[in-house]
């Protein structure tokens, strides 16, 4: 009975250490993820206050409308007139469940349409980065290393932040309906996409954009 105590208190203990270290290992990841969000809000703020500034067609207080706030992290500014923000340009998704991820527009929409009315651009992305390869490995590996997973997705401008970089990539075979919900449609689209990234990234040009942020 004595040693069975002991065993008992043992694996309790190293129950709580797991659990702390768990715990401990989130607060980090969402620090991060906090830093990263303050990152963002700062970097649209000062891109769009530089746009503005170069335009000079409005005063400074009315035109940008900029309220970029960090509570419940909440971005918001004004997305009517985002002429910058055109096919080739390469974006950062925000929001949503492909945060953090690389994006090029492939069809800007600023007045909205019936299913989605407001500002929005379709975008095509990478939802899974192709891994590293060394000179050892065999090409079983290699092919299965260099595989790309891609996205295809209206969303909204708020949700996107825009970066100084153009992909010139002809993406004039993605289909103009991807907000649609027939999944045959969705699917052309991403095989689509797949095929271009893959060419693309085959050749060994824009490596940037088919490097996985860091954060």
């Amino acid at each position: 009975t004595f040693l069975e105590g002991n065993g008992n208190s043992s694996t309790n203990s190293m129950d709580k250490g797991g659990k702390k270290k768990k715990k401990k290992h989130n607060k980090i990841k969402r620090n991060k993820k906090q830093k990263l969000v303050k990152i963002i809000i700062i970097y649209t703020y000062y891109t769009l206050k530089g746009i503005q500034a170069t335009q000079n067609k409005q005063p400074s207080n009315q035109s940008s409308g900029i309220n970029a706030e960090y509570g419940g992290v909440s971005l918001f500014f004004c997305v009517e007139k985002m002429k910058f923000l055109k096919p080739g340009k390469v974006v950062i998704v925000v929001r949503g469940r492909f945060a953090g991820r690389k994006a090029v527009i492939v069809r800007s929409n600023d007045e909205g349409t019936k299913a989605h009315k407001y500002a929005h651009a379709v975008v095509a992305g990478i939802d899974r980065y192709p891994k590293r390869i060394y000179r050892a490995m065999n090409e079983k590996k290699i092919k299965k290393r260099i595989k790309i997973k891609t996205f295809v997705k209206g969303i909204n401008y708020r949700h996107l932040m825009p970066t100084r970089y153009n992909l010139d990539l002809d993406l004039s075979t993605v289909p103009s309906d991807v907000g649609s919900r027939d999944p045959t449609r969705r699917l052309k689209a991403k095989r689509a996409v797949k095929r271009l990234f893959k060419d693309r990234y085959l050749t060994g040009k824009n490596r940037w954009f088919f490097t996985k942020l860091r954060f």
